[in-house]
């Protein structure tokens, strides 16, 4: 059975303790993004496109494409957590989550006393 995309990212998620069901249609996003890529990067291994304009002075409008397409999947990345700055943010959060809960039930316990 080949993986897909989406299953890669949920397990990769689910390993980091970072997936919720919640998530999925960043994840499908995401997956999309990566398949584009997938298709550009072919596209230029193959010679189809160039790197350069006619006048090799700019970049061509495919290599903007895939530039743009990279900067999305890294930052759709960040968002599920799959990147050291992405999990470090989520799980500061959720740190700072429970002890917001321990410290409300500090006091709840100190007020019940």
């Amino acid at each position: 059975m080949t993986l897909t995309y989406a299953d890669i990212t949920r397990e990769s998620m689910q390993s980091l303790g970072v997936y919720r069901a919640e998530f999925e249609p960043v994840i499908d996003e995401f997956c999309r993004i990566r398949s584009e890529m997938d298709e550009m990067n072919a596209l230029f291994d193959s010679g189809e496109y160039r790197l350069s304009s006619v006048d090799g002075k700019k970049k061509s409008p495919e290599l903007q494409t895939l530039e743009t397409l990279r900067k999305d999947f890294l930052s759709y990345a960040s968002q599920l957590g799959l990147t050291p700055h992405g999990l470090k943010k989520i799980n500061d959060k959720a740190l700072a989550a429970s002890d917001t809960k321990n410290a409300l039930a500090a006091a709840l316990e100190e007020l019940s006393e």
